[in-house]
């Protein structure tokens, strides 16, 4: 029975118990394999995304894990991470074996078989620990007096934050239990051990006490200076007593730090002389009442800016916060934050960024200006109640700058060969509707913009329609819709016809009023650029079509879709080529191609792209030009099925994951990122082609596909 007991998995362990359904073994597995293909090494364990998914709480899968014996073993653990092969670890196992005093992973430190940061990721993972940041700006600091600095730089660990009955410290080695068991004696409550690498823990120690050091001697010198002042007679015998113990400082044991002549590094220019300022607070110059919440708010949109993040992602977890950053459009963990320190952030948070701070049962939202140095941007703001509290996500907008400038030609936002072609064929013809399509995220704006900049001529009249304006172009009379206006967006559109326009730009179709609108200055033979949230061109084609477009359908067949997708791109310090396997272009519908055509590039890591294999974005694309046999077949309401098929056939259409394709072989992305994000239609496993025509249609080599 024993036996039969160890052989089940922990899933089937959990179902068997009663702590989670049948049906949620699957879903947590797809959930797991959906991290496979986000990132090369990101690896979550089945029990943490049961307890993401609230199917049971922390303390219950740690209690079943104990019972069952059940956990997994530091090396198996780097494996799944894809930050350690198989023959390496037996090799540091067989070390171990000799020298059992030592870990095994000071072991593949040693070694260098892994990075300090993985080793880190792994016991987190293994112990069911948050990481943290050992920020001075994310910790009250009072909590460091009273315990001996020697013996806290010596034994690198960081107390964060303590309520009543829980303090939460940062260590170097969170299995030290010598060392846990002082910590719980010293502060007379429980412990919450967090983990995070031992050099930036000490970078922080030696930030504090040198400052502590430098008040302390600035104190005795100012105390010195009172005494060298013209006293009265009576109070002389008193000061010069006091003197004999001018100096003493609590920190002068720390003689690592002042007798150390080594110089410094330099500090980050970047960070220098910060002034942030949201709303009308000033975080960076804080001193008031709400110093500690409005110094982690400093730190946390400082660094996000820093890191080029589009957003802030803070969201109550069971026993901490945890706050992730929307990089390259993939969310990265950045820290976790004690709840105790973390909820009055929040309330600090919704009170600078003009919210009600007392409603936390309502979701919320509003916009503020930003200013950083002299980098001005918008914030965001957006809550929503959840199990664990409240979640929040700032979604940063940045002003125009120097990089947007040059996103603003066609040839820098990942078009192909032939689409560039394709697209600057249609957009030189007279009159025609381009509708760019895609998800949320996706860099519909960026390709309209880049479009309008293409045709941004002398001889041209330009006007757009825009819910907000995001880009100032120069020589285009950019319409900025407010409700405050007093006209809704379809009227604003409307009124663009009288303007004698040669091109207009409907920032977004968003209901059937604006479609209508669109359509009805379509009509008028002016060129027509827009957006619209949809998966594919088929789609976004077909549904415009059943709510308002066909009416331009009927009068022109001028219509240029283009579907889209963000992906990362590789970094070019560190990809690496290899095969792809036959599941993966299964997968993605390119059952034609063999997996030994071509060596495609994948993501590897580096210091350079901090060990995710990924700098930047691009595009995917799928462009989709309707023709007269096209035009008939959706006015005849003909199946989605064989519409896609003359697109393909008639059309010339090359579906995104072909695009992509091209793009991994280019060492541009990774098969990995276009299964992350690419739409791939099951329609089209029925005409697939091989890697050599892939190659050569996206090359702009066929001229009949141009």
């Amino acid at each position: 029975m024993s036996d039969i007991k160890k052989e089940l998995k922990l899933g089937e362990l959990l179902v068997r118990e009663g702590y989670i359904p049948i049906d949620a073994i699957q879903k947590v597995l797809e959930i797991q394999r959906e991290y496979d293909f986000i990132s090369n090494r990101e690896y979550k364990p089945f029990g943490q995304i049961c307890v993401e998914l609230k199917l049971l709480s922390s303390d219950e899968l740690q209690a079943f894990l104990k019972k069952h014996r059940k956990s997994i073993l530091l090396g198996e653990l780097l494996m799944k991470m894809r930050a350690l092969k198989a023959p390496h670890l037996e090799k540091a196992l067989e070390l171990q074996e000799k020298e059992p005093e030592r870990r095994l992973g000071e072991i593949l430190l040693s070694m260098n078989l892994i990075s300090e940061n993985q080793l880190i990721d792994a016991i987190s993972i293994q112990l069911d620990i948050p990481k943290m940041l050992p920020a001075l700006e994310l910790m009250d600091v009072s909590l460091l007096r009273g315990l001996d600095p020697q013996f806290v730089v010596k034994n690198a660990f960081l107390p964060i934050a303590k309520d009543e009955s829980h303090v939460t410290v940062v260590m170097e080695d969170p299995q030290d239990e010598k060392l846990k068991k002082y910590l719980r004696n010293h502060f007379q409550c429980q412990l919450i051990p967090a983990i995070a690498p031992s050099a930036e823990i000490r970078t922080t120690l030696k930030a504090y006490y040198t400052r502590e050091i430098e008040r302390a001697k600035q104190a005795h010198a100012a105390q010195q200076q009172a005494a060298l002042a013209p006293k009265p007679k009576e109070e002389e015998e008193d000061e010069w007593a006091g003197s004999r113990t001018a100096g003493s400082s609590p920190f002068s044991s720390l003689s690592l730090y002042e007798e150390e002549k080594k110089p410094e590094p330099k500090p980050d220019p970047k960070l220098l002389e910060e002034t942030l300022i949201v709303g009308e607070v000033s975080l960076s110059s804080s001193d008031g009442k709400y110093k500690q919440e409005e110094g982690m708010l400093n730190y946390l949109i400082k660094n996000a800016l820093l890191d080029q993040a589009s957003a802030i992602h803070i969201e109550p977890q069971d026993k901490y916060l945890r706050v992730r950053y929307r990089i390259n459009g993939v969310l990265n963990q950045k820290t976790a934050l004690p709840q105790n320190l973390g909820m009055p952030m929040l309330a600090r948070l919704k009170q600078v960024c003009a919210l009600n701070a007392e409603s936390i049962l309502i979701p919320q939202r509003n916009r503020v200006q930003a200013k950083f140095n002299e980098r001005e941007f918008e914030l965001g703001i957006a809550t929503y109640p959840s199990t664990w509290g409240e979640n929040m996500v700032l979604n940063i907008r940045q002003k125009q700058g120097a990089n947007t400038n040059e996103l603003l030609h066609l040839e820098r936002i990942g078009l192909t060969k032939l689409n560039l072609r394709r697209l600057q064929k249609h957009l030189g013809q007279a009159g025609g509707l381009i509708i760019v399509t895609g998800p949320p995220r996706s860099g519909k704006s960026t390709t309209e913009y880049a479009a309008l900049n293409y045709l941004n001529l002398l001889t041209r009249s330009i006007v757009t329609a825009e819910n907000p304006v995001e880009l100032v172009l120069t020589g285009v009379a950019q319409g900025n819709w407010t409700p405050e206006r007093g006209i809704t967006f379809p009227e604003l559109i409307q009124s663009m016809g009288y303007m004698d326009p040669d091109i207009l730009m409907v920032s977004e179709i968003d209901s059937p009023e604006t479609l209508e609108a669109t359509v009805d200055i379509a009509l008028s033979g002016a060129k027509v650029i827009t957006a619209y949230p949809s998966f594919d061109t088929m789609g976004a084609l077909l549904r415009l079509a059943s709510q308002g477009l066909e009416s331009y359908l009927i009068a022109s067949s001028n219509i240029m879709v283009v579907s889209q997708r963000l992906v990362r791109k590789l970094c070019p310090s560190c990809k690496v080529q290899d095969h792809a396997s036959r599941e993966y272009l299964d997968i993605m519908g390119l059952t034609a191609i063999n997996p030994e055509d071509n060596l495609l590039h994948w993501p590897k890591g580096c210091p350079e792209c901090n060990q995710i294999g990924y700098v930047g974005q691009t595009a995917l694309h799928e462009i989709l030009v309707c023709n007269e046999t096209l035009r008939e077949a959706i006015l005849e309401h003909k199946p989605a099925a064989t519409i896609r098929e003359i697109a393909r056939m008639e059309g010339k259409l090359v579906t995104m994951a072909e695009d992509g394709y091209y793009k991994a072989v280019q060492g541009v992305t990774s098969l990995a990122e276009i299964q992350r994000v690419a739409f791939i239609n099951e329609f089209d496993t029925k005409h697939p082609w091989e890697a050599e025509k892939i190659m050569q249609i996206c090359n702009g080599e066929e001229k009949s596909y141009l």
